[in-house]
């Protein structure tokens, strides 16, 4: 998952802007059809015994490039994956600047 935060400041108010990234593979117990077929398309891969038990993680992170990806996995998993975007903007009032002096 990829998150990315901006804070926009005005005069009394700021706003946060965030936006996730999440990598979506099938999973058995929801897509068991898609989960057949990936798993048999890895199954064919050099890949296979590091990803034998469709580690959802391990793919998410081959798929992100934050792992090596043996045996040409990100183009046996292309189809599979999905990206589910959120953005997410909340705004709040600015605390009062500490301006330094004492009473």
């Amino acid at each position: 998952m990829i998150e990315v935060v901006t804070t926009i400041v005005g005069s009394d108010r700021e706003a946060r802007i965030s936006e996730r990234v999440e990598v979506l593979l099938p999973r058995k117990t929801v897509e068991p059809d898609d989960y057949a077929e990936l798993e048999q398309r890895l199954r064919a891969t050099d890949a296979w015994p590091a990803v034998s038990a469709l580690d959802v993680h391990a793919l998410r992170r081959i798929w992100k490039g934050d792992a090596d990806d043996p045996g040409g996995v990100r183009k046996q998993i292309q189809e599979f994956v999905r990206e589910k975007r959120t953005k997410r903007i909340s705004f709040r009032r600015r605390k009062p600047a500490n301006t330094g002096t004492a009473a």
